[in-house]
């Protein structure tokens, strides 16, 4: 063998040889039924091309031998069994009739019965007896079948997959096509020594191995390159995504763009509780709500939100071997998803505020501009008592303005975090009894107060005593006649809860009753509707959480969970 045929000889071993390696690797990465074919396949013509560089001697009577005998055999079932490998990776994404699977299966399965029930194959300088004819006749047509159905499904399966997978699954499927030409070119030309191989087919079987091997495992640049359509897709989508208010906006935008990333058949945004907020695409008949899990080998891929609701993505042609990255890729859009859905509520919660707060100004700005105007047309003709009158109204509706604006200027501080909280260790029993001299009861309630005397929790004494206040407030203005303040030690801190006799708190009202601007019908105008929210966030910031928690004896009953201290 010359030195350019064995250099071939060495560069065509190492090259199949490597897909072998890169096929067992991204099967390992990304298991499932395709890559697991791919792994058999390359690993199997990777074994037959590394023993191409040891070859038989012709001069050798190894031919009569029973081992090679044997040997022979199960390398012609390799053979076999490479082109259904390649047909059983193209079927993932394109299922074949009956007919063409139980074609192909009985054709291979049958000609490697064949192979091995064969009597004794001649070396290559022996006679050709008859009955090799229809061995090879049999071989070329088993080899050709599903290797043309793996390399035209292939390349019709990669038209509807994103840019790079595209590109490989068609490098795939033209060097299949390669492959099988090849070895009709290698059947057609005059049989020559063995140990001096044509040079022009060695360099298509490299050929062919480098197209495998970068449809298979591709370095990372190309894929880069590659996927400069999606990145500027993506930049695209995230500048909208950045513009984006509204939770339906989002979906809009993220949907349609992930339906082209991933070459999905649909996308679907679920809210929290399963249901479906928004899909893109032909969405199945039982997708109407999020079942919880992924299923990649169905071709679904589900990604969860920090806010509770989910992303699924719905492909019949999807497969882990050209899409084992799309997982990593929607859980990316799944957390730019998260930030822009929680920057919409934000705003929906602001534009709600400024909303509710111009509504809940406008009733006491509304009187002073009143009374004011009164006061200014009609000073002269009013008496003592009438002028004393509108004083007191504008006094007493500019506190309640002050009053508003000093509670939400308080809650917005908190919120974005600017007020700072101590972490002190506090008596209990200290702070129930700050709260009960700023806030003594009317002369018509009874207050019951049971705090044990080692009752210490770790947090902000004036802080806490705001929480206090406002919770007594509440069940002076609308509570019953008996109100207990009590603790109790539980595992893992101190529980206080604020309870009164009166009727609780409406059912319809429980739900958004920590919301800001929320009030009962029972309000009357009174209390800005800002004092549980705020209530809620310093509890939160303490480290601890608050809840309407009623019991039978109590049906108005505020549990607050604080920090116990050591």
């Amino acid at each position: 063998m010359s030195t350019f045929s064995r250099l071939l000889t060495d560069a065509n071993a190492a090259v199949f040889m490597l897909l072998a390696f890169a096929s067992v690797r991204e099967y390992r990465r990304g298991r499932g039924t395709a890559p697991a074919w791919a792994a058999t396949a390359f690993t199997m013509i990777g074994a037959v091309a590394w023993l191409a560089v040891f070859p038989v001697q012709p001069s050798s009577n190894i031919y009569h031998a029973l081992w090679y005998q044997i040997f022979i055999r199960f390398v012609l079932a390799v053979l076999v069994a490479f082109p259904y490998c390649l047909y059983r990776i193209a079927v993932t994404f394109r299922p074949p009739s009956r007919v063409v699977r139980r074609t192909v299966d009985l054709l291979t399965g049958g000609l490697i019965v064949a192979f091995f029930a064969a009597p004794r194959f001649p070396g290559p300088n022996e006679h050709r007896p008859a009955w090799l004819i229809p061995y090879t006749l049999a071989l070329i047509v088993q080899w050709t079948v599903p290797s043309i159905y793996a390399a035209v499904s292939l390349w019709r399966a990669g038209a509807r997959r994103p840019t790079a997978a595209r590109y490989r699954m068609r490098l795939l499927g033209a060097a299949t096509a390669a492959l099988t030409a090849l070895i009709y070119i290698s059947a057609l030309l005059p049989q020559g020594n063995a140990n001096k191989p044509n040079n022009l087919i060695q360099l298509m079987q490299l050929a062919v191995g480098v197209v495998f091997f970068v449809g298979l495992a591709p370095p990372r640049a190309l894929v880069t390159y590659w996927q400069r359509p999606e990145q500027e897709a993506a930049r695209i989508a995230m500048s909208n995504l950045m513009a984006a208010v509204t939770a339906s906006e989002v979906a809009d935008t993220i949907l349609p763009h992930l339906v082209a990333l991933i070459g999905a058949q649909s996308a679907a945004l679920y809210n929290k509780d399963g249901s479906l907020f928004a899909s893109f695409g032909d969405l199945p008949q039982d997708a109407q709500t999020d079942i919880g899990e992924s299923q990649p080998s169905a071709g679904k891929l589900r990604v969860a939100l920090k806010n509770g609701g989910s992303i699924v993505v719905r492909s019949t042609t999807y497969s882990p071997l050209f899409g084992g990255d799309s997982l990593g890729v929607l859980q990316w859009f799944g957390d730019l998803t998260d930030l822009a859905l929680a920057r919409c509520a934000s705003i929906a919660r602001e534009r709600e505020f400024i909303s509710n707060a111009a509504h809940e100004l406008r009733t006491p700005l509304t009187t002073m501009t009143g009374l004011a105007s009164m006061i200014a047309a009609d000073r002269v003709a009013m008496d003592e008592a009438q002028l004393q009158q509108c004083v007191e109204g504008l006094v007493r509706q500019g506190n309640r303005a002050r009053e508003l604006v000093n509670t939400m200027l308080d809650m917005a501080q908190i919120e974005r975090g600017t007020v700072s909280f101590a972490d002190d260790v506090i008596e209990l029993s200290d702070v129930v009894d700050d709260s009960l001299d700023f806030t003594p009861a009317p002369s018509d309630r009874q207050i019951v107060v049971k705090i044990p005397d080692d009752a210490r929790v770790r947090g902000d004494a004036e802080r806490l005593e705001q929480v206090l206040v406002n919770l007594l407030t509440n069940a002076y203005r609308h509570g019953g006649k008996t109100i207990t303040i009590e603790a109790h030690h539980e595992q893992d801190g101190i529980v206080l809860s604020v309870s009164d006799s009166g009727d609780g708190v409406p059912s319809d009202l429980i739900p958004r009753l920590f919301d800001p601007f929320t009030r009962g019908a029972s309000a009357n105008g009174t209390g800005s509707g800002l004092g549980l929210a705020i209530c809620r966030r310093i509890v939160e910031a303490l480290g601890g959480a608050i809840t309407y928690d009623p019991t039978p004896e109590w049906r108005s009953r505020f549990k607050v969970e604080l920090r116990k201290a050591a």
